[in-house]
């Protein structure tokens, strides 16, 4: 019981690692009871009746505004669990796997159901962070899943920016979705986290992280940096492939990249191009990042999807930019997305970030989805 997670919460405000906050304790409360049904043995009567009796325990829908607290919770709980059935996904990277099971399965009848009992045998409980669905198909297949999922009694924990009724709002075809909605409702206990605080930025910072206006000084300070970064070794070549695809660079060596922003983000990219330069460098330095509008809204939408994948890699980033994170989106219709892609900025600054090794002789691979 050393392991419930209101008591692994308290410790961290005895610690000192937090602040008691009433909010993040009632969601504490719900993580309480699922934990207890998760330890507690149960009789093989028991088992047979719940199979026949099937009540689902609920699952949790955590929303709220960037900052407060929301992964950090939910990372509580999922360390807290002593099951070996369990995951931790972010959805880029389940949708990402999804769709290859799903090729898999190609001319397979019911196809999703198949995947739903793949997972289920494997799986309890999936723990997602930040739930956000944006694309007509990923919203269409995940909610085919995730129906699927939730009649198998497969818990549901998510964190997210978005209120249920939000979700996919102003969505191609969202009448399809509404049905996925409503379940998400019926499975889940929803509860909002309303903070007026975002904890990401009570952290101290480290200037060389996020150097800004971009003039023609930084170039030599980026130089600098990516020299000692790299322990001054370079690769002549000023391309890469990635998936068949050409990506100019300013400077390489085997574990460390620069890139221009306009390079990266310019064309459509996939979350999974991102992936793969996650994969390949421990450290990527990202210079010229422009200012942001409705004017670049396709530049600043890879941006957001780049950002979101190095975050969650949990990379090694220097950035340039023309002005600070909090200015970087000037005006558009993308306000709301980016409020998590400049708190993020604000966290990838922080002496605690990255919170794993780095250098090439120890950094090990930071992982989307977790089974233990």
């Amino acid at each position: 019981m050393n392991n419930l997670p209101s008591l692994v919460y308290q410790q961290k405000i005895n610690s000192g690692e937090l602040s008691f906050n009433l909010l993040q304790q009632q969601v504490v409360a719900e993580f309480d009871c699922l934990y207890q049904y998760f330890i507690h043995p149960i009789s093989l009567f028991q088992k047979i009746k719940r199979f026949f009796h099937r009540t689902p325990i609920k699952g949790l829908y955590l929303w709220g505004s960037v900052g407060v607290g929301k992964t950090m919770l939910m990372d509580l709980f999922f360390n807290c669990l002593p099951t070996h059935a369990k995951m931790r996904t972010h959805l880029h990277s389940f949708l990402l796997e999804l769709q290859h099971e799903l090729r898999i399965h190609q001319g397979q009848a019911n196809p999703i159901q198949k995947i739903a009992h793949q997972i289920s045998q494997q799986t309890h409980i999936i723990f997602f962070d930040e739930f956000y669905v944006k694309d007509v198909a990923d919203a269409m297949i995940l909610g085919d899943l995730l129906k699927a999922l939730f009649k198998k009694n497969v818990i549901f924990i998510a964190s997210t920016n978005v209120a249920p009724d939000k979700l996919y709002e102003k969505g191609l075809q969202r009448e399809r979705f509404l049905e996925t909605i409503q379940f998400i409702k019926n499975h889940c206990t929803i509860i909002e986290l309303t903070l007026n605080i975002d904890y990401r930025r009570q952290v101290e910072l480290i200037p060389e992280r996020y150097i800004y206006p971009h003039k023609k000084s930084t170039y030599t300070r980026l130089a600098t940096i990516f020299k000692t970064m790299s322990q001054n070794e370079y690769i002549a070549n000023k391309t890469i492939q990635i998936f068949n695809r050409t990506i100019c660079f300013i400077q390489r060596s085997e574990h460390c990249i620069w890139f221009d922003c306009t390079e990266l983000c310019r064309v459509p990219r996939a979350v999974q191009d991102y992936l793969e330069l996650t994969q390949q460098f421990q450290f990527i330095m990202i210079s010229d990042i422009p200012q942001f509008s409705y004017k670049n809204n396709d530049l600043a939408l890879n941006f957001i999807k780049l950002i979101d994948v190095l975050y969650e890699k949990n990379t090694l980033v220097i950035f340039s930019a023309a002005v600070d994170p909090d200015h970087l989106y000037k005006e558009g219709n993308l306000q709301f997305e980016f409020q998590r892609t400049q708190s993020r900025l604000i966290e990838m600054q922080s002496t605690h970030y990255p919170n794993k090794p780095t250098n090439a002789s120890d950094a090990t691979e930071g992982t989307q989805t977790t089974q233990t």
